[in-house]
């Protein structure tokens, strides 16, 4: 991995694991599953047309804060985590729209840390290819997150690689999932899931690495 490579993905990490970055206890059991059934809808990832231009699979009800018209359960769900947060709603908002997609549970315990789905991409000529199972290790332990494995599979857009970690910040455990694709347009999709539980982690993960598409 090249240093701009790193770079980037860094980056795209580190807004996610900022909230998890304390040292992380045992790695739970995560089984593994194949082609766990998630229903939900599949928009684009870049309703403003500007940005990765996918399309996948998420649980039914989570609600996107990235679009500029939020419907009224976003709008709703945008409120709590910004009373949550001390920000101002136009705040957290612009701050979900420089993603390509924000996605959450809408049925959260902690609005300090809901559970969430987040896209970003990178520039094609900003990265070699896609991570190694060495690389992603060495991402996740850069930002103190225990490795919980690494797995490749090929779905309609073509090659895909994920990633599980979790770690814990102030008492509360997050389990992430990180998914890398090329788009059509060669650009480096990322996909990052944080949730509470492993079960949800791996089976999100999993499914989101199979239904990924190019829009």
């Amino acid at each position: 991995m090249s240093p701009r490579q790193r770079a980037c993905l860094a980056g795209v990490v580190g807004a996610v694991a900022l909230a998890v970055t304390a040292c992380a206890g045992n790695t739970p059991e995560n089984p593994a599953a194949e082609d766990p059934p998630i229903q939900g809808d599949s928009p684009s990832a870049d309703p403003e047309g500007a940005g990765a231009d996918v399309s996948f699979d998420f649980p039914s009800g989570w609600v996107n804060l990235s679009e500029s018209d939020l419907e009224p359960a976003a709008e709703q769900t945008l409120n709590t985590l910004a009373e949550a947060a001390g920000l101002e709603a136009e705040e957290l908002h612009a701050n979900a729209q420089t993603a390509d997609m924000f996605l959450v549970d809408p049925d959260f315990d902690d609005p300090a840390m809901p559970n969430n789905i987040l896209v970003n991409h990178e520039p094609g000529d900003a990265v070699d290819g896609l991570p190694t199972e060495e690389e992603m290790a060495a991402l996740f332990d850069d930002y103190g997150l225990t490795d919980e494995g690494y797995g490749e599979r090929s779905g309609p857009i073509g090659e895909v690689v994920y990633g599980l970690a979790h770690g814990s910040a102030e008492g509360i455990e997050q389990h992430l999932g990180m998914v890398f694709t090329f788009n059509d347009a060669g650009d480096l999709v990322i996909v990052t899931v944080s949730v509470d539980n492993p079960a949800d982690q791996n089976e999100i993960t999993q499914t989101i690495a199979g239904s990924i598409e190019d829009t």
